[in-house]
């Protein structure tokens, strides 16, 4: 049994290197940044609140391709065909699930997302998070 997700990620290569680049990014874009890492995710917080929050597939089906998938935390939905999923688990909160295959797919779309996650989780009523 894995401790936790990031024991899971050293397990794939490819998947531990796009981490360890959104990670670098996040932290140097957003220094105020906490990371969370739980037994089937990473969160990155801000001033208590998820932002962004990184899982792995459930299944994955025989010769897929490995992912990470990103959920983007945003105070209202956004249509894009990157997005694989949208859903309203609160009022006024959104998430918006999108797959990662390799570092290329960290862009500037993403990162605006992201960027715009991190300058709105202080307004939305995503409930803190109790345990780090």
């Amino acid at each position: 049994m894995l401790d936790n997700m990031l024991d899971a990620l050293k397990k794939t290569p490819e998947l531990l290197t796009i981490y360890e680049k959104l990670k670098t990014t996040l932290q140097e874009r957003y220094p105020a940044t906490v990371i969370a890492c739980q037994a089937s995710q990473i969160a990155f917080v801000h001033d208590e609140l998820p932002y962004l929050v990184v899982t792995l597939p459930h299944r994955k089906k025989a010769g897929q391709e490995p992912y990470l998938i990103l959920s983007v935390f945003l105070s209202k939905r956004l249509d894009n065909s990157r997005f694989v999923q949208i859903t309203e688990p609160y009022a006024n909160v959104w998430l918006h699930h999108l797959f990662l295959h390799c570092v290329q797919d960290l862009d500037t779309d993403i990162l605006q997302w992201i960027d715009l996650a991190y300058r709105e989780n202080e307004l939305t009523s995503i409930p803190k998070i109790t345990h780090v």
